[in-house]
């Protein structure tokens, strides 16, 4: 009774190999024109490397007829002469040894194109999973939720391997934005550390509200999370650092250079009056004299 319920186990397990081997192998589809100019062309690479195999004159007959076919026309009439080409070289076990492993060759670098996507797929599925159990409230969550919904639907069916490189596609511009959008984040916060020093050195100047609104314009623009205002505002902080900050600096630089000179001007004018005043006692002690 346990080896026949083993058996049953092991012959389902065979089954869904299969099933998933088929669903695989159907993702790649090849149309009824390609897969006869395959034949064709592998009847052709089979003769030039084989030429006493067939008749090389009946062959050569049977090849022209389906000579349309890799031109790009399938009708019935040059689909019962591949049929007639193929009941003819299938006559040869060397010629059927041959194609069955091209069949095969063709089958395994199907399944390796077709597991490479697979893989990708699963494994930016496993990345979007892990991003969203740690950023549960990011403004990306609803777009990752969906894009991991219809990544879990694609690998489960298996029936369409445009849709899985689209998905592959759309998993990477995804990441993309998150990584662009955490990267603008950083960059406020360092805004609004840099702000709040010009604050501390400029608590008490005409600039200082200003520097303030800033600052809670960030505290805002944070909370709300919202991509495209980060990153404006990002733009903006700069250019108010640029326009505001830096033009009172040279303001103020300005101003102390003047008055420096104003104060060195003050300087050399009351040690000319000194001098002055120095020579004039000095020559009316020597007119006393």
């Amino acid at each position: 009774e346990k080896r026949k319920e083993e058996e049953r186990l092991a012959e389902e397990k065979r089954k869904e190999e299969e099933e998933k081997l088929q669903k695989k192998l159907a993702l790649i589809k090849v149309s009824e024109l390609e897969e006869n100019q395959n034949f064709i062309n592998n009847v052709k690479s089979f003769v030039e490397k084989n030429p006493s195999v067939f008749d090389v004159v009946k062959l050569a007959k049977k090849l022209i007829k389906v000579e349309s076919i890799l031109d790009g026309t399938l009708n019935d009439k040059n689909r019962a002469d591949i049929q007639e080409l193929k009941k003819f070289v299938s006559k040869s076990s060397k010629f059927n040894e041959f194609y069955n492993d091209v069949i095969e060759n063709e089958k395994i670098s199907k399944l390796n194109i077709i597991d490479d996507e697979l893989l990708k797929l699963e494994k930016r599925l496993q990345k979007s999973k892990e991003y969203l159990i740690s950023n549960l409230g990011s403004p990306f969550s609803k777009q990752i939720i969906e894009i991991i919904e219809k990544a879990e639907t694609q690998l489960n069916s298996m029936n369409n391997l445009d849709e899985i490189r689209f998905l592959i596609k759309e998993i990477d511009e995804l990441s993309l934005k998150i990584k662009t959008y955490e990267a603008s984040v950083l960059s406020l916060n360092e805004y609004q550390v840099k702000l709040k020093k010009y604050l501390t050195k400029y608590i008490s100047t005409e600039i200082s509200q200003s520097i303030i609104n800033q600052i809670e314009l960030i505290d805002k623009t944070l909370i709300e999370k919202n991509p495209e205002n980060i990153e404006n505002l990002n733009i903006d902080m700069e250019k108010f650092i640029n326009d505001t900050i830096k033009k009172y600096e040279e303001k103020i630089g300005q101003e102390k250079r003047i008055k420096a000179e104003e104060k060195r001007k003050e300087e050399d004018r009351l040690a000319e009056e000194k001098r002055k005043e120095e020579e004039r006692l000095t020559e009316e002690k020597r007119k006393e004299e």
